[in-house]
């Protein structure tokens, strides 16, 4: 087996055969378990900080897996907006009716063309109760998604506020954010062009990636479309910060 790191938090390997093989890396940020196809990979601590990866092959010739930790998101939008709706429709590729959320849910999803990208979601209730509680979701988070009911035309100003406000937050600075123009199936849905300028997304600054993506819950690709974007954008923002502290 060879096994190589790359910058950006991935790990190319070539095997052949069916065996269980094992290599070592001292990067003490590498802590997870994958499964991709028929490998399944388990990275676990060893004395003087040393890492053991185990293996397990199954003729699978060359595979790109990612040895990142997990991210994770905060899920904010206004009750109603269909935020529980869509988390579960990832998690279990099902629709589920969802009551409303009275503090928050937390699952962690796969999606993906193979089902390789994982991406921990925290789904926090969107009544106005509970909205200056997002804050506090954010601080140790890599993104951002917000989903607005693109066919409730009278809360559209609410959600422009709204997300205003999270996303001009300190702890919002840098992070990914992914619009999820949803409920597109009903007849009334704003386009996304007119999603994006209802909440003012040309008013984030220059350093803030975001992606909006027409969605319905019913709707598995074009929710698996938007979350890959949003893991493309979270790992060229960690490349980014670690050029940052590298000619610091």
């Amino acid at each position: 087996m060879r096994l190589k790191l790359l910058d950006d938090g991935t790990a190319t390997f070539t095997a052949t055969g069916s065996s269980t093989q094992k290599a070592e890396t001292t990067n003490p940020e590498i802590v997870f378990f994958a499964e991709a196809g028929s490998a399944a990979l388990l990275l676990k601590c060893v004395n003087a900080g040393r890492f053991t990866l185990t293996v397990e092959l199954s003729d699978m010739g060359n595979q790109q897996i990612d040895l990142s930790p997990t991210p994770h998101v905060a899920m904010v939008g206004l009750d109603s907006a269909g935020k529980t709706t869509i988390l579960y429709r990832m998690k279990f590729n099902d629709f589920l009716q969802a009551i409303p959320t009275k503090g928050f849910n937390h699952e962690d999803i796969i999606f993906g063309r193979s089902k390789s990208i994982s991406l921990g979601v925290w789904d926090v209730g969107g009544q106005e109760k509970l909205r200056p509680l997002w804050r506090s979701y954010l601080r140790h988070m890599d993104g951002l998604v917000f989903v607005v009911d693109s066919n409730d035309k009278e809360r559209l100003e609410e959600a422009k506020v709204e997300f205003q406000r999270i996303a001009q937050a300190p702890e919002s600075q840098g992070l990914p954010i992914l619009v999820l123009a949803n409920k597109q199936d009903l007849p009334q849905a704003l386009s996304v062009f007119d999603v994006e300028k209802a909440l003012r997304l040309c008013e984030l600054g220059s350093d803030t990636m975001y992606h909006t993506e027409a969605c319905n819950a019913m709707d598995w690709n074009a929710l698996n479309h938007g979350l890959e974007k949003l893991h493309e954008m979270i790992l060229k923002n960690k490349k980014k910060k670690r050029r940052t502290r590298k000619w610091r």
